[in-house]
């Protein structure tokens, strides 16, 4: 019964989030893709040009993400993420179909900007949207199953990227001003479709009867605590900022993402550089398929042990390390292309792999107390704190032909991490075992030094956190 509800939930709710993460993420894999097509031979950009203008997207995501998400814990989550999914929709269509009209690095930038200001907001409000309908056990393999949308749109850019190549009917388009225009049509006409479908809470969601409302509000308070959807707390807010986890979480996620922003453009040059035999534009873009088709199936093999054993941190270990591993290998001289190619598809889908769990490791340990005040405001915290390392990430690899010095610097950024996991494993480890040896006085002390039990959330000497 209660395996049946949940993937009721799931047929309701992910595919919505899924078809969006793949649209908004599909413009920025297409992007890589025009680069190749001659996007900068085209409009005379430079490499520092070039990077500021990947680097740009992320600005305004920093900027927005917080904001967009005290927005949607104030007011009515199907609201806010309907005008997310829905208007907001339209002008990222749009914008994207105006990127063809752009004859200057100038232009593209201004397009680019707005189109972030359209999709900030997005991941930490759907991260936060879905943690209320699962538990922390179930919880990796929806995030997991989003993210691999993010892969997809990856893989069917090379695929989108090659079919666009072949358009022959007019000498005055060139091939990326093409690959806007088709990528953006689309969004324009879901944008009319997405409505107000989404519910605000589990009880209002009228795909399910009231027996089976029931059903899930009790599971989640046996999972983390009290439930209360409509409140809001400045106090919490505060809590957020002076709490060491926000920053811990931050830093982890933060070297991540330049991680992974860092690889994701790399990636088209790498592959570039193999000259495999016919080597052309054509087939450079085939090629950046399997590295995402490979991270698809890591993603969605590593959330599902994460959930099935319920253990985060190490699973973030095993795949850096085999990240790690895959980037000593391609700063050594490579006398086969093909290592080369399955080394960079390796560390492609493994950089990409630990992002859900990373997120679902923040999710876990950062519960809301009365209500979701905590949890939606650390989301976005250190989901805004943490694109300044895609910002950064965009501009390691600077040093060409071999860029040894990019390679070194994404393989510090994994050494970094695994480090800071390690040590939030180890103070959370810790903590447990010491709350776990707490007499009912220490207990009921703690819980007043937080405001009383309603208000301690993960801070509850109950609470244990997930590691």
């Amino acid at each position: 019964m209660l395996l049946r509800l949940v993937y009721k939930v799931d047929f309701q709710l992910l595919p919505i989030f899924c078809a969006f993460y793949f649209l908004s993420s599909l413009e920025r894999s297409s992007l890589d893709f025009s680069v190749i097509s001659g996007l900068t031979a085209d409009l005379n950009i430079t490499t520092t040009e070039s990077q500021c203008f990947a680097a740009a997207f992320y600005f305004c995501v920093i900027i927005f993400d917080v904001p967009s998400n005290i927005i949607i814990r104030c007011w009515k989550p199907s609201f806010w993420l309907g005008i997310i999914m829905g208007v907001i929709l339209s002008v990222w269509g749009i914008m994207s179909i105006s990127m063809a009209a752009c004859t200057h690095f100038h232009g593209l930038v201004i397009a680019r900007l707005i189109i972030s200001i359209c999709e900030a907001g997005f991941f930490p409000s759907a991260v936060y949207y879905l943690s209320f309908w699962y538990t922390r056990r179930e919880f990796g393999k929806r995030l997991g199953c989003l993210w691999s949308f993010r892969c997809l749109a990856g893989a069917s850019g090379g695929l989108f990227a090659y079919g666009v190549s072949c358009i022959t009917i007019t000498k005055h388009m060139h091939v990326w001003q093409w690959t806007f225009i088709i990528q953006g049509s689309p969004c324009v006409i879901i944008a009319l479709i997405i409505s107000w479908y989404l519910p605000n809470d589990v009880k209002t969601a009228k795909f399910l009867v009231v027996q089976e409302q029931n059903i899930i509000m009790q599971k989640l308070k046996d999972d983390v605590g009290i439930l209360n959807y409509k409140d809001w707390s400045w106090d919490q807010f505060g809590t957020v900022l002076l709490d060491s986890k926000t920053y811990a979480f931050t830093l982890i996620y933060l070297l991540g993402a330049a991680s992974v922003q860092g690889v994701t453009l790399f990636l088209p040059t790498a592959i570039s550089r193999f000259h495999f035999a016919k080597s052309s534009v054509l087939h450079t873009q085939l090629l950046m398929m399997p590295p995402y088709i490979l991270a698809i199936f890591i993603s969605m093999s590593v959330s599902y042990s994460s959930d099935r054993y319920y253990e985060r941190s190490y699973h973030l270990i095993g795949t850096n390390v085999v990240s790690m591993a895959a980037l000593i290998v391609l700063l050594l001289p490579i006398p086969c292309i093909y290592t080369g190619y399955i080394t960079t598809c390796i560390l492609t889908a493994t950089v990409y792999a630990h992002v859900p769990i990373k997120v679902t490791w923040i999710t876990n340990n950062l519960v809301f107390s009365t209500g979701f005040t905590r949890r939606t405001v650390a989301l976005g915290v250190i989901i805004s704190l943490g694109s300044v390392g895609s910002a950064i990430g965009s501009q390691v690899f600077y040093d060409p032909p071999n860029y040894m010095k990019g390679k070194a610097l994404i393989l510090v950024f994994l050494v970094l991490q695994s480090l800071m996991i390690l040590l939030t494993r180890y103070c959370f480890d810790r903590e447990n075992m010491r709350r776990k040896k707490l007499g009912m006085d220490d207990k009921a002390f703690q819980a007043y030094k937080y405001n009383g039990e309603d208000l301690a959330g993960d801070r509850h000497p109950d609470f244990r956190y997930t590691i």
